[in-house]
């Protein structure tokens, strides 16, 4: 009778086991589930994958070009401000998107553009390799566009970027444009979020902020050939690195009346300024900040600083003039 009862009492234990297993796997598929990617689409006319934003407003997101036909990929290439879904539902394309997963080896983001970058091999024998974005030069933004999403544009050949007469575009995030060769670019009124690495690694030689952007993130502009930059009044933030690298820079300016807080690790690290002001409402210079800035010889920083990080002037060997106003 006891080895009976210790039977059933063993049983019972496991199936209480068992059930609170599954019970557990479909709390965390549920959570899951949750989390899941948007829906993508396919336009009509085949060319584009897309995902719905809005449904009421009927806005979508754009996240890949479809066409296998080099013909198509212009040197000058326009976003399209409109797409016909299969059931003939128009939509007006408020994103552009591209996607990123986490590499586990190289311990960094790989990014997947909104263009194919695979090479073809073409030939009778196959004796040659081109990949169709490489065609493109010059992409055009609509104005109906209002976030350009991470790695949008990723390491394609893009030179000029052009945004539409009443933009409405607000933020570009991260890698969106980085590693390319972008020598030219008017940044619309209406942005005011440039994201991690937005614009790293390109060829810009000059760049005008418009007045409303409010954050500058971690390698924004990071080796470009930027001679001079302005940093509006409304920005709050600088990144880390977000203007290192930039050898040519001789003038770094802030706006009057700026409202930065923060001014990150190596920001201007290795610039050719000659001259620095720190803006009053300043509180944190970050690690590096102005290291490598050989040609620095004055530098003038408020009372509002709390924070200095190490070696903020390291490598400033010409600086002559270190202030700090009173508060």
């Amino acid at each position: 009778m006891k080895t009976t009862r210790s039977k059933i009492l063993i049983l019972t234990g496991v199936i209480m086991f068992v059930l609170s297993i599954l019970l557990f796997n479909m709390a965390h598929v549920s959570a899951a589930d949750t989390s899941k990617q948007p829906t993508t689409y396919t336009t009509k006319d085949g060319m584009w994958q897309y995902q719905v934003v809005d449904s009421t407003s009927k806005t979508v997101r754009l996240v890949k070009f479809l066409s296998g036909k080099k013909s198509d990929y212009k040197s000058t290439f326009s976003i399209p401000s409109t797409i016909v879904s299969k059931k003939g539902v128009k939509y007006t394309v408020s994103e552009i998107t591209g996607s990123r997963e986490w590499d586990k080896e190289l311990e960094d983001y790989y990014y997947y553009p909104i263009f194919d970058t695979t090479l073809i091999i073409n030939g009778i024998d196959g004796e040659y390799e081109e990949c169709y974005a490489d065609n493109i030069h010059k992409i055009v933004i609509p104005s109906s566009v209002t976030k350009i999403g991470v790695g949008a544009f990723y390491e394609l050949s893009i030179s000029e970027v052009s945004f539409n007469s009443g933009s409405k575009c607000k933020e570009i995030g991260d890698s969106a444009f980085c590693n390319n060769q972008i020598e030219k670019i008017t940044l619309p009124a209406s942005l005011t979020f440039i994201g991690d690495g937005a614009f790293g690694y390109n060829a810009l030689l000059k760049i005008t902020l418009p007045a409303g952007l409010t954050s500058i993130e971690d390698y924004a502009f990071f080796n470009n050939f930027l001679t001079g930059i302005t940093i509006p009044a409304n920005v709050t933030k600088i990144g880390d690195s977000a203007f290192g690298g930039n050898c040519d820079m001789k003038t770094v300016k802030f706006a009057n009346g700026c409202k930065c807080t923060s001014i990150g690790d190596s920001a201007f690290s290795g610039v050719a300024v000659t001259k620095l002001n720190i803006p009053g409402k300043v509180t944190k210079i970050g690690e590096g900040a102005f290291s490598g800035c050989s040609e620095l010889t004055s530098l003038t920083m408020p009372a509002s600083v709390r924070s200095l990080g190490a070696g903020f002037i390291d490598g400033c060997d010409k600086l002559k003039s270190f202030k700090i106003l009173p508060g």
